[in-house]
């Protein structure tokens, strides 16, 4: 009898550990399904997420769970986790690759969207909360407004009537569902529209906005009129964009409007100097040049390089060049001591986004003239942060032969830079500039008592800078000998 009573009590215990289990998962709003369950799950709900796992209690599943219950107002969202092989199988057959373990398919409408779990956990390249409002909504709709949220880019279609628009629905809808993951595709009206471009040569043409509303690409630079608006020719399009083969157009800032570039590089006068380098939100690299300069012209090519790849991010830092033999750097400027051509200087935007700009980076001749080498030591200096761009194998190419491949900067050294900026981004420092540009003077403290100072940093402690300070009317840092207006950089 106690026997009896000892196995009744055991198979409550188990029931109620199911109960728990499937109470908790409940309040996740999770199913657990095997591969028949969840075909037909998702053939009767419009949105289904789900989660490819080898065992229930997978340390992944609580990423799901988290997920779910992040979501849980939004009833049209399901979550789901399969264990069952057999899933798995079937899965791979609607998206088109191979759905491994651990990872995640989102279903819309039937269509199926793999994301494995290595991009889930790098937040950066790809959020799957967005992407999962994302599938709240049409997989095409109107772009009438500017949104409030950049987490993708856009392919418009510029439509000229109802019946243009009409015309593509069936195109629109394939487009949207097959570029889900990376783009909204939208409508997009040609008479009136909120980025107001209303260029007759776009009418019932596509177009890709960036994220940012920053630049744009467009069908007919790389499709000609005879090549008919069909899935094939704008899928070759979208590639074609996504290689980073195409050159942007620009959609205008209104600081911008006065600016002029060449070659997607900021051209900066004095007259309008410090509204561009000067600007306390902006990361601002500028390259102060000699047009003769044959070294001047080399590190040019590298800048439209850059401004190219960052065109989309121009809103946080600004390329420019500066011709700096027949006009001189303003008065204004934190840096003014020009010794040779190219220099290459980077004004980091102020830490609070406000006030006066004061630091200043000058890079040395020895770390490199290609884009990428200037690039990185460009990001370890700015202060935004910044999307990763990609470079070429031109790009790798002309590293190799500029600069013979990747400069890595001495630390001690590049300590000693950081130190300086720290302090000549004090607030609380003052000095004034003096004595530079082309009418410098020059200073020697071969003779003079170590009374340099920099708030109480003491002479021998004191970081080498590119740049004099005059902190009180007799007291100065930083010496250099009588420049040169030619370098062999």
């Amino acid at each position: 009898m106690n026997k009896i009573i000892y196995i009744f009590i055991l198979v409550l215990l188990f029931i109620s550990q199911i109960n728990a289990s499937d109470v908790d998962d409940l309040e996740s709003n999770i199913n657990i399904l095997n591969s028949e369950d969840l075909q037909l799950f998702i053939k009767n709900n419009e949105i289904v997420i789900v989660g490819f796992f080898d065992k229930v209690d997978n340390k992944e599943y609580g990423y799901i769970k988290g997920l779910s219950l992040a979501l849980k107002e939004y009833e049209r969202l399901n979550f789901v986790i399969s264990t069952d092989n057999n899933s798995n199988v079937w899965a791979s057959e609607i998206v088109g690759v191979q759905v491994e373990n651990p990872s995640v398919v989102i279903f819309k409408q039937g269509n199926g969207y793999y994301i494995p779990y290595d991009k889930i956990q790098s937040k950066p390249m790809y959020n799957v909360r967005e992407l999962c409002l994302k599938a709240l909504n049409p997989f095409v709709d109107e772009f009438d407004d500017m949104p409030i949220e950049y987490n993708y880019d856009y392919l418009l279609y510029f439509y000229v009537d109802e019946e243009d628009k009409i015309a593509n629905f069936e195109l629109m809808q394939k487009l949207g569902a097959s570029l889900f993951q990376e783009f909204n595709v939208k409508y997009i009206y040609q008479e009136k529209n909120p980025l107001n471009i209303n260029l007759p040569e776009l009418k019932s043409k596509f177009i890709i906005v960036t994220k940012n509303f920053q630049s744009y690409y467009r069908q007919i630079d790389v499709l000609s009129e005879e090549d008919e608006t069909n899935f094939e020719n704008i899928t070759y399009f979208v590639n074609y964009y996504k290689s980073g083969s195409l050159d942007p157009q620009f959609i205008w800032r209104y600081e911008e409007m006065n600016w002029e570039f060449t070659d997607y590089v900021t051209e900066a006068r004095p007259n309008i100097y410090d509204s561009i380098v000067l600007e306390p939100t902006t990361d601002v690299i500028v390259l102060y040049y000699k047009s003769d300069c044959p070294y001047s012209q080399q590190v040019m090519e590298s800048f439209q390089v850059l401004a190219k790849k960052y065109i989309d991010q121009r809103h946080k830092l600004t390329v420019a060049e500066f011709e700096a033999e027949s006009q001189n750097i303003p008065i204004t400027s934190p840096w003014r001591n020009l010794i040779e051509y190219p220099t290459v200087v980077l004004y980091p935007a102020t830490k609070t986004g406000t006030g006066t700009k004061r630091q200043f980076y000058v890079l040395k001749q020895d770390l490199g003239r290609s884009a990428i080498n200037i690039a990185n030591w460009m990001l370890k200096r700015v202060t935004n942060s910044y999307d990763e761009v990609l470079y070429s194998p031109t790009d790798f190419q002309k590293l190799n032969e500029i600069d013979g491949g990747i400069i890595e900067q001495d630390k001690k050294e590049e300590m000693e830079e950081f130190k300086a900026n720290e302090l000549l981004g004090d607030p609380n420092l003052i000095y004034t500039l003096f004595g530079q540009g082309r009418d410098q003077k020059f200073f020697s403290v071969e003779n003079e008592e170590n009374n340099y100072y920099i708030g109480n940093t003491a002479y021998d402690e004191m970081a080498i800078t590119a740049a004099y300070y005059e902190l009180t009317p007799t007291t100065y840092i930083v010496h250099y000998p009588e420049p040169t207006t030619e370098s062999d950089w």
